[in-house]
């Protein structure tokens, strides 16, 4: 059993949103499936094993091989199941059993991975494409609706796409190629329409990528120029690029809640920071906890609408999870008793993985390894 150190904390001026958080620790998980109105979490190991364990007030649950990306307040995951050995299958864990999504294409072969997952169940990722060699790597984004089944929301007019997340309204978000099949695009699918939220024809190196989506439709992502990532907002057809923390080259945003509230992380050369933006001010969330209790933020996966914050970083140089929630005095830190730090793999992109593009994709990725 570990240990919270119980500090009073200074309030920071400026910061609208929260002043101080208290920090549980959610074991060795990344918490890439970001967190719920419950405060559950999901995610991968962190002991460079391929597994998918989901975290529930101290309570950390293994599902299977594979590796968790999504959770609804219903507490249903969703990712990618399987060993890297071979090609992952889309997957929803519900009640202790596992369903596999299945794929496009003929006799049901190739990959597949989901992605996102609202309050309804409707499931979001991508699958082979029908049509296509299964070991291509071509992927088709889509929706899985519970006792109806998975339609594919096709591309932007070249072969590929991926849904990332889903809103309660039924509005998707991720990215696809264009006609040109050059660069890709960050869209949203809406009432059966895909449409691309950047402008079209882009160059070779423009990529952008839309990750979440809150039930308002404000989305956020990354954009890449061809020299550096930015985390990016969209508003009703606007596309507005964050500030970056001092310091660090490349930001993306992945999560934003329903008060308008962004988190994401920065990073370069090796260093990873998290961020959270709020009314037009962006914050690493080192600051909201105290120096000297061992640990240093470094990637926030996700905010719910009660504002807990989920991600994980670096706790006495080994990997750990973390769930932040707002507080005012008397707020505690957890000191968990971990082993001595040992080599800990970067996991791949998640693109990479599951529709053999090759895009620029840092989201999935952790931390420089622990030697």
């Amino acid at each position: 059993m570990w240990h919270r150190t119980v500090l009073t904390l200074i309030f920071l001026s400026g910061l609208a949103y929260a002043d101080t958080y208290s920090l549980r620790y959610t074991g060795q998980i990344d918490n890439r499936a970001g967190i719920n109105s419950l405060g559950q979490t999901a995610g991968n190991s962190l002991t460079g094993h391929t597994f998918a364990l989901v975290w529930t007030d101290g309570t950390l649950t293994p599902l299977g091989p594979g590796t968790a990306y999504g959770i609804n307040d219903d507490g249903e995951v969703v990712g990618q199941e399987g060993s890297p050995a071979g090609p992952g299958r889309a997957t929803v864990w519900k009640n202790g059993s596992s369903t596999d999504l299945g794929t496009f294409a003929d006799g049901n072969a190739g990959g597949g991975i989901a992605l996102g997952v609202n309050s309804s169940g409707v499931v979001v990722g991508g699958a082979t494409a029908h049509g296509v060699g299964v070991n291509s790597g071509i992927q088709h984004a889509f929706v899985y609706y519970p006792g109806v089944g998975k339609v594919d929301i096709g591309t932007l007019g070249g072969n590929s796409s991926q849904a990332f997340a889903i809103n309660n309204a039924g509005d998707v978000v991720g990215f696809a190629s264009p006609p040109s099949g050059v660069g890709i695009a960050a869209f949203l699918w809406h009432d059966g329409i895909m449409t691309s939220l950047v402008s079209l024809p882009i160059s070779p190196s423009q990529q952008s990528i839309a990750y979440g989506i809150n039930d308002f439709g404000l989305i956020v992502g990354q954009v890449f120029d061809g020299q550096s990532i930015a985390a990016a907002v969209w508003e009703n057809g606007v596309e507005t690029l964050l500030p970056k923390l001092p310091g660090l080259s490349d930001c993306l945003a992945d999560s934003v809640n329903n008060a308008g509230v962004i988190t994401g992380y920065c990073f370069s050369n090796g260093v990873y920071r998290p961020f959270l933006y709020e009314n037009d001010q962006l914050f690493d969330l080192n600051t909201f906890i105290p120096s000297g209790t061992g640990w240093t933020l470094e990637v926030a996966n996700g905010i719910n609408n009660a504002g807990q914050i989920t991600g994980y970083g670096d706790f006495d140089g080994n990997q750990a999870g973390f769930v932040l929630t707002q507080c005012s005095d008397d707020c505690t830190i957890d000191q968990p008793p971990l082993p001595p730090p040992s080599s800990v793999p970067e996991p791949s992109s998640i693109l990479l993985f599951s529709s053999g593009l090759l895009i620029l994709l840092r989201r999935m990725q952790s931390p420089t390894s622990r030697s």
